[in-house]
């Protein structure tokens, strides 16, 4: 089904935007229900229109009004259920929604980067946090000795960290050759600028990781659901994505890797 996305992402760059505005809504309600308030509907149901509009705006003008638009409006409803939700609430739905949906939202930014080729920025966005996600696992789980984070995420390793980076550098050079060379011969792929990005990015996903490992044990869970089987929820997925995405966005606006 990714390949299918992909594929038609790169023809039509709309199907992006719309399978991420998919993912966002997905990611933000396994917040609310990771935090025990998916009833909450009058302060669920702004945040998931928030969620979903980013990712299909795409940008612009229209992009900062949206955020300032939720902004006002959860800070009205939480006048008006100051009895039901503290500012404590608010703050980590506000921030977690606002964090979700414009990292991630920056996979599309970057679709639009290139007009015929962005596709190759969409499928780096995914690839590297993934990559350096499994790389980490494999090593880690063969030559693992030394914890990283033992209080957040016990079975992460120092050299599961280390395979990480190796890993996610190795495989973006191959995705490189593969468009360079075959999907996109149009294009020529600046590697050295790539593996800079790889070995900044697999490290920032860690970043991630920990992050959202830190959030699930702050709520009590084990996953933040069951979405994708064996994997657990969206956000299990997808959690050192959102670290990598703007950082991407940033890094190939100020060196281009095509």
């Amino acid at each position: 089904m990714a390949v299918a996305v992909f594929v038609a992402g790169h023809f039509y760059p709309m199907v992006i935007n719309v399978a991420i505005a998919a993912v966002c809504v997905v990611a933000v309600y396994e917040i609310f229900t990771a935090m025990g308030i998916s009833k909450q509907y009058v302060i669920i149901l702004p945040s998931l229109v928030f969620a979903v509009i980013m990712p299909l705006l795409g940008g612009g003008i229209v992009w900062d009004f949206a955020w300032y638009a939720y902004t006002v409006i959860l800070f009205f409803i939480m006048i008006f259920m100051n009895q039901v939700l503290s500012f404590k609430d608010i703050a980590v739905i506000y921030s977690m929604s606002m964090l979700i949906s414009i990292a991630l939202s920056m996979i599309v930014l970057v679709r639009y980067l290139d007009k015929d080729n962005g596709i190759f920025y969409v499928v780096l966005t995914l690839g590297l946090p993934w990559t350096a996600d499994g790389g980490a696992y494999f090593i880690g789980s063969f030559f693992g000795k030394h914890k990283l984070c033992p209080n957040i995420s016990p079975k992460k390793t120092v050299e599961g960290v280390i395979g990480g980076v190796i890993v996610c550098v190795i495989c973006s050079l191959l995705i490189g050759c593969a468009f360079d060379f075959w999907l996109l011969p149009a294009i020529s792929v600046h590697y050295g600028y790539l593996a800079l990005l790889a070995l900044l990015a697999s490290l920032v996903s860690v970043i991630g990781d920990l992050t959202f490992s830190l959030t699930k044990r702050g709520c009590q869970i084990k996953d933040f659901g069951n979405v994708i089987p064996g994997h657990g929820g969206v956000l299990d997925r997808f959690d050192s994505v959102i670290f990598v995405a703007p950082l991407v966005s940033f890094f190939v606006q100020w060196l281009p890797l095509i």
